[in-house]
């Protein structure tokens, strides 16, 4: 199982997201990203690109 925690990514917040695939995961953390956090994350101005190469380097295996 893959995970990456929403914390990783300087935001207060307990969201795990868990996947058996590193796209899986990827795809559960940029959704609930976009739909919970949109705000923060456009203030900071990354583009997709950013966000998903950030993300792959903080899979972690469970």
């Amino acid at each position: 199982m893959k995970t990456i925690k929403c914390s990783n990514f300087g935001l207060s917040c307990p969201f795990v997201a868990e996947d058996e695939t590193e796209e899986g995961v990827i795809a559960k953390i940029s959704e609930h990203g976009n739909t919970v956090h949109r705000a923060e994350v456009e203030a900071r101005g990354a583009t997709e690109e950013e966000i998903t190469a950030a993300a792959r380097g903080f899979i972690e295996e469970k």
